[in-house]
């Protein structure tokens, strides 16, 4: 998008089926969501706590939030099309270049699990998109929630493959 503007009207009228992530800095903790409102109504929801403020960074809760998106993504077996949208473009442009930097083996797992998903969904089109955090954009701000709760130690439960690969 050009402007702020323009990325709050974009995420709120995407065509596909969009998944918001994001990550948190809350109470000494980090943690991370991932938020996607399903066909039903109904909100597909998942909380990773990473650990303490003095082991984990913010950025790194963004990655895995982003690593929560393509789970959420994966589940829904009829998506072609999807979108996941965060709040912090540092997080957008290392999942975009993968080059060196701080979280790489987190953004090395983000392609490994898109890879995974493309070999099961070989017509899957995926892109990452900006959107402003806390201006009134429903999932975002839903989602930002559940990063606090996340860092809280509020985890959902996640499928066995995942969980070994974030530990």
């Amino acid at each position: 998008a050009r402007s702020r503007d323009e990325a709050i009207q974009a995420a709120q009228h995407h065509p596909e089926f969009c998944v918001y992530s994001d990550g948190s800095g809350f109470k000494g903790g980090i943690g991370a969501a991932a938020v996607a409102k399903g066909k039903d109504g109904s909100h597909r929801v998942r909380r990773h706590y990473l650990g303490t403020d003095a082991t984990h960074t913010v950025f790194e809760g963004e990655i895995v939030g982003a690593i929560l998106a393509l789970d959420i993504i994966a589940r829904e077996p009829r998506v072609t099309n999807a979108r996941i949208l965060l709040d912090n473009q540092a997080a957008i442009q290392a999942l975009s270049t993968r080059r060196a930097r701080p979280g790489r083996y987190l953004v090395e797992i983000f392609h490994r699990q898109l890879s995974r998903l493309r070999k099961r969904r070989r017509s899957l089109r995926l892109f990452l998109d900006w959107v402003p955090g806390h201006d009134g954009v429903e999932l975002n701000e839903l989602v930002d929630g559940h990063a606090k709760r996340a860092a809280e130690r509020d985890s959902t439960p996640l499928d066995a493959t995942l969980q070994r690969a974030l530990y």
